[in-house]
């Protein structure tokens, strides 16, 4: 078998050909042919979360790079996910045990993470936990 990569001719897209040895003559002459060692590789690092990308006609691999939409739903989500954690604490059995200090400190915190989307820095600024949040301080 003898494995190449190239722009297809049907729609413009990259990707990969697996041809056996002897229908070399119908490879398009754009494609750059690759060892089947690199082909390996290739997937073994998409299969860790490497993205295959094209590169003057080579495949490379190279980490995902997140997109606006991708960064604001992550951070979204995992400010989501603090403020339900954080909902316990509210809790009247358990917000009855907090210290004035404690009950002061989780409010700002709740707050913090309510104005989270408003921040100068958002989406490109990680949540904080509440113990990071009280460190910051």
């Amino acid at each position: 078998m003898r494995y190449f990569y190239g722009k297809h001719k049907a729609d413009g897209s990259w990707g990969f050909c697996v041809v056996p040895d002897d229908m070399e003559d119908n490879i398009h002459s754009e494609f750059t042919e690759i060892s089947k060692e690199y082909y390996d590789s290739l997937f073994e690092e998409q299969s860790k979360g490497m993205e295959i990308h094209n590169k003057d006609g080579y495949p490379v691999a190279e980490p995902h790079v997140a997109t606006e939409e991708e960064k604001t739903n992550q951070i979204r989500w995992t400010r989501d996910a603090y403020l339900e954690e954080s909902d316990i604490k509210m809790y009247p059995d358990n917000y009855a045990k907090l210290s004035e200090v404690e009950k002061q400190q989780w409010a700002d915190y709740r707050q913090y993470l309510r104005d989270v989307p408003q921040s100068e820095n958002f989406p490109n600024e990680n949540v904080l936990t509440f113990e990071e949040y009280i460190d910051n301080l």
